[in-house]
């Protein structure tokens, strides 16, 4: 048996619950921090996944990415800030799962491709 992947959630909003159900039902991931401006965000959370109730919270996903041991991030944040998240957990050498839409532009779509190719990690966009 292989350790669980150690997730932090940046955006703690109604699509990351559905993700959290998801991920955690695989009985392969551990989420163990989290990332949300909105105290309410992290409180709802916290309620609808007790098993993260001991999880540290950061108002700031780069003093998160910088403190936490993590394998993978999922970023369900507003669309506007996925580009500068993405490429922080890359540069932090982590798989990211962001959700749609990717990034604004095709200049940044492209730019975090190459980074995503450049440190050879799993970027994978959200999109049912």
């Amino acid at each position: 048996m292989t350790d669980k992947v150690k997730m932090g959630f940046i955006g703690c909003g109604s699509i990351s619950h559905l993700h959290a159900k998801q991920l955690l039902a695989t009985g392969e991931v551990e989420i163990v921090a989290l990332n949300d401006t909105s105290e309410e965000s992290i409180t709802k959370f916290k309620e609808s996944f007790p098993q993260t109730s001991n999880c540290p919270v950061y108002t700031d996903c780069k003093e998160m990415l910088d403190a936490e041991r993590l394998d993978a991030a999922a970023i369900m944040s507003p669309h506007s800030f996925h580009f500068e998240q993405a490429m922080a957990a890359l540069d932090h050498g982590l798989h990211v799962l962001l959700e749609k839409p990717m990034v604004c532009g095709v200049d940044r779509a492209k730019r975090l491709i190459a980074k995503r190719d450049e440190v050879g990690k799993v970027l994978l966009i959200s999109y049912q």
